[in-house]
C-alpha cells in the first residue's frame, strides 16, 4: 500500500494590512427637539432627581428621536422621562424611564405591561 501523503499545516495567519491612526473630532451639539406631550426629559445626570422608587427601563436609545418616540408611545403607562446618560467612549444614550412606585411587586407588574407593548428588553431598576 502506499505510504500516505503527510499533513501540512497552513502557515500562520499575519495580518495584511496596517493600523492607522483615526483623529478624534468633536462631535457637534445636538438640536433641541420641541416638546412632547406626556413626555418629561432630563438633561443630564446630574440633574436626575434621585429616585426613592423602582423605575422601569423600557429602554436605551443612540438616537434621541427615537427615545422621544418611544416615551410618547409609552404616555398610557405613565409619566416616561428620558435620561441622557454618556459612556465612557463619550456616546450618549438616551434612556426611556418610567417611575414605577416604591412596591417591588407593582414595578415587575409595569415592567410586564411595557413588555406587553413591544418592549421585551424593559428592566426594573431598584430604588437609589
Amino acid at each position: 500500500a502506499p505510504a500516505p501523503e503527510p499533513v501540512v499545516a497552513p502557515p500562520p495567519w499575519t495580518p495584511t494590512f496596517a493600523p492607522v491612526a483615526v483623529a478624534s473630532l468633536p462631535l457637534a451639539p445636538l438640536a433641541p427637539m420641541g416638546p412632547t406631550p406626556g413626555v418629561t426629559e432630563t438633561r443630564s445626570v446630574a440633574q436626575t432627581p434621585v429616585s426613592s422608587g423602582y423605575r422601569v427601563q423600557a429602554g436605551a436609545f443612540s438616537d434621541q428621536a427615537n427615545a422621544q418616540r418611544v416615551a410618547s408611545q409609552l404616555a398610557e403607562t405613565g409619566t416616561a422621562t428620558i435620561e441622557p446618560v454618556q459612556r465612557a467612549d463619550g456616546v450618549t444614550l438616551y434612556r426611556v424611564m418610567i417611575q414605577g412606585g416604591s412596591d417591588e411587586t407593582g414595578a415587575w407588574s409595569l415592567r410586564e405591561r411595557v413588555a406587553s407593548l413591544g418592549f421585551s428588553e424593559a428592566r426594573v431598576l431598584r430604588p437609589f
